[in-house]
């Protein structure tokens, strides 16, 4: 490649770069539909660097402005709602995060959770997420949105490394949510009644 030719990739490559880093720190949802076009483009060299700025600057924005992204089902349908959930998971985990998103009601980001808990696909971060609801809403216990969670860990089973009481905590929790599977649907419990705005829960497999 002549050394012209060179010089202006190697310049479009820095000016990219110096984009992106705008981009995230800047946090403006303004640049999502921007940055979502770039990771989608074919073929592209930066495919990969405006996936992950896209996902910092969408999952480190208020719980609001998440929804107000998502509301469009086409923008929705293209976003990792597992990775995105886990991110929204970190700020109630994390003080660090937390003081990046700013305040922030925690019982926004519960709901948010809440809501697409059946998207969540990492069993481990499921299992604390469950338990954390517990602890704070009693109701959740007995919940029917809580049965999503049961239908991802049902066959999960432990690490054989994993120690002894690690193990029995699952298995505790297993049985606790099968007993909840095994209770008929009009003595279970509605997160609707704390969060007006959860959809309704999706039918378990006898009610279909």
């Amino acid at each position: 490649m002549p050394d012209e030719q060179r010089i202006a990739r190697y310049a479009h490559c820095i000016s990219c770069n110096v984009l992106f880093g705008l981009f995230e720190t800047a946090r403006d949802p303004v640049s999502l539909d921007f940055l979502d076009a770039m990771r989608h483009e074919q073929p592209s060299p930066f495919q990969s660097q405006a996936g992950y700025v896209f996902m910092q600057v969408l999952g480190n924005l208020p719980v609001a402005a998440i929804r107000a992204y998502l509301s469009d089902p086409e923008k929705a349908a293209r976003v990792d709602m597992n990775g995105l959930c886990l991110m929204v998971d970190d700020r109630n985990r994390y003080s660090h995060i937390r003081e990046r998103v700013g305040p922030e009601n925690k019982d926004d980001v519960y709901c948010f959770l809440l809501e697409y808990l059946a998207d969540i696909n990492d069993i481990s971060r499921l299992r604390m997420l469950d338990d954390d609801l517990v602890e704070r809403y009693p109701e959740y216990r007995t919940s029917q949105q809580r049965l999503s969670v049961w239908g991802k860990i049902k066959d999960y089973e432990p690490p054989a490394k994993w120690r002894k009481g690690t193990k029995q905590r699952v298995e505790a929790q297993k049985a606790e949510l099968a007993e909840l599977a095994a209770t008929p649907p009009e003595k279970r419990t509605d997160m609707r009644q704390r969060f007006k705005n959860l959809p309704p829960p999706a039918p378990t497999e006898k009610e279909e």
